[in-house]
């Protein structure tokens, strides 16, 4: 059986943190499998993910590791071990007192607790700090396997490693996650997976919809003062469901919607109609 070849490569544009080498050096490989370790120093990063892309297409798999990613001796073997297209291990963003997967469905941050102790599960995308593409996903995309498209609102922008997963998606490939393989995320601090969490979407929304989103105070002065007044106070439906929406998706708004009403007189100075709910300068006040 001929030996099948990884390319473990790292985008960088200074320096490869010491915790990222030594969990190289110290990976586990497979009988049957050999590892070639290059490192790609630019600034712009869809460029350099396009250039280890065109490196990668000279060999079997391509194992993708961000400059700042450590990991434990069996995160390669487990991966290949899945035999998937794409398969990711699990980190968290550099945020503190925040608790954000790279991991993605329907256009959303997959929360933690709707994946702990599931072992693989298939998701829509996954950032590139630790993942395993066997190199003819990279093949049939095409140049360019990544673009990364930036937008004023943040909410518009599209990385280069979510385009990356929306073209092998179109192409038929599937993308997946191994829930056991947590990587740790090193900056100011190393940001690990936090097994305690146990949140899920619905958990967040009802969270949210049970919120007092004014003090009572404030909300008796608004309604005392509606029927003459023009509130100085308003607040856009959009916003407010922006906060609920970023943890999951359109139909579950509800239950935060239905918090809303429970807690607040809702005045709505336009007729009702089907998609309201995300028409701009829909205003409401308390």
């Amino acid at each position: 059986m001929p030996v099948k070849n990884i390319l473990i490569a790292i985008p960088t544009n200074k320096y490869i943190e010491p915790e990222t080498f030594k969990s190289i050096y110290d990976l586990e490989i497979p009988e049957g499998y050999k590892t070639h370790f290059q490192f790609f120093y630019g600034y712009q990063i869809d460029q350099i993910r396009n250039l280890i892309a065109s490196w990668a297409e000279r060999y079997d798999y391509l194992f993708s590791v961000d400059s700042d990613i450590s990991f434990k001796p069996d995160t390669l073997k487990k991966l290949l071990a899945h035999d998937k297209d794409v398969v990711s291990g699990l980190y968290i963003q550099r945020k503190p007192g925040q608790h954000i997967l790279e991991l993605y469905r329907n256009g959303r941050n997959v929360p933690y607790g709707d994946i702990k102790g599931l072992g693989l599960v298939e998701i829509d995308g996954c950032g590139f700090g630790c993942v395993l593409v066997k190199s003819e996903v990279i093949r049939a995309i095409g140049y360019p396997q990544f673009v990364y498209k930036s937008a004023l609102d943040h909410a518009h922008t599209v990385s280069e490693d979510t385009y990356f997963c929306l073209k092998a998606k179109e192409k038929g490939y599937c993308i997946w996650a191994d829930t056991t393989i947590q990587c740790g995320h090193h900056g100011s601090n190393v940001f690990t997976v936090d097994n305690n969490i146990a949140q899920t979407s619905t958990d967040r929304l009802t969270e949210l919809g049970n919120q007092r989103l004014l003090p009572a105070t404030h909300g008796s002065y608004l309604k005392s003062i509606s029927s003459t007044v023009q509130p100085r106070v308003t607040y856009d439906m959009r916003v407010l469901l922006d906060v609920a929406l970023e943890h999951t998706w359109a139909d579950q708004v509800g239950r935060v919607i239905h918090g809303m009403h429970e807690r607040f007189c809702v005045v709505d100075d336009e007729p009702a109609r089907s998609n309201s709910l995300f028409q701009p300068h829909h205003e409401m006040f308390a």
